[in-house]
């Protein structure tokens, strides 16, 4: 699981700084989180292969989280993707994508799966390598993050159990079958004389725009990463409280709360060229946070 930040500027593109998107490989499956203006240049400048994105996720209806997906869509079907993208939002963006279609005439030529998504928290998508599920947050518009959870097998090999039994290829897949084997030693054999319960979970949560809030703690506790905006300094919050943003302080305060095990921080205003006090101001509260910083990619 690996999380690749493409965008971590608020309204504005400054500084070399873009707006919000994300980038999540489970197993090497993608999935995009927001898609501001010119997300598609930063899969570019990264070298993303953009038509293996399987799911976009689209936290709410502000330009600056989703301006650059009609360029995305667009480009996908001249590069003649086939495959069904599905795109999570909130109500309206089927009507935004259609009408900018209709009237540029242009013809996506590939399925759009959409599924929106009112504010509760529910579990809004799931394949085989991940679930995920919205975080309603607090903002001037209908927002959810998102809660990524990747699937795993419920048993896990253990190696030295193969040696000890002399298995071979054909009879471990037997065994994950769910069949029973007998080795070259004659030994009855089952998956759980190998095996031991999978505890190897690894979860994500994204919560793009909100003031800070104790509702949705319960909902990102005790996660391996989270990514929580930090659009002000603690100095400037009047100014997020008039806009319903959070200060890094109060990102840190959210973590803490949380338990989470690492936090990353973004999605900064314009007035700071420096980010570092915003880190500075993180840490005093939560030690364990990094800024999220573009093109930089975090395992998880």
């Amino acid at each position: 699981m690996r999380l690749t930040i493409l965008g971590s500027s608020s309204a504005t593109p400054i500084y070399d700084r873009h707006p919000s998107s994300q980038l999540l490989s489970v197993n090497d499956h993608l999935y995009l989180i927001d898609c501001g203006e010119g997300t598609l240049f930063r899969i570019n400048d990264f070298k993303i292969k953009k038509n293996k994105i399987i799911a976009i996720f689209i936290s709410h209806l502000h330009g600056d989280h989703f301006y650059g997906l009609i360029g995305l869509l667009t480009t996908m079907s001249m590069h003649e993707r086939t495959e069904t993208l599905t795109i999570v939002s909130p109500a309206r963006l089927k009507d935004i994508i259609q009408l900018q279609c209709e009237i540029s005439k242009t013809i996506i030529r590939f399925p759009i799966n959409y599924v929106e998504f009112s504010q509760e928290s529910k579990e809004i998508y799931t394949d085989s390598n991940a679930t995920v599920t919205t975080i309603p947050l607090e903002h001037k518009i209908d927002t959810c993050g998102f809660l990524f959870s990747k699937k795993h097998a419920d048993r896990k090999v253990i190696k030295s159990k193969i040696e000890e039994y002399k298995l071979t290829n054909s009879e471990i897949a037997e065994l994950i079958k769910g069949n029973t084997v007998q080795n070259s030693e004659g030994k009855s054999i089952q998956m759980s004389d190998i095996s031991e319960k999978n505890l190897d979970t690894k979860t994500f949560a994204y919560c793009s725009d909100t003031q800070f809030s104790k509702s949705y703690i319960p909902l990102i506790s005790n996660i391996d990463l989270l990514y929580h905006e930090s659009t002000f300094l603690q100095k400037d919050k009047n100014r997020a409280i008039d806009t319903k943003h959070s200060t890094a302080s109060e990102a840190a305060e959210a973590a803490r709360l949380a338990n989470v095990k690492k936090l990353l921080i973004g999605h900064f205003s314009a007035r700071y060229l420096d980010l570092e006090p915003l880190l500075e101001e993180a840490k005093l509260v939560f030690e364990n946070t990094e800024l999220a910083l573009e093109g930089k990619t975090f395992l998880i």
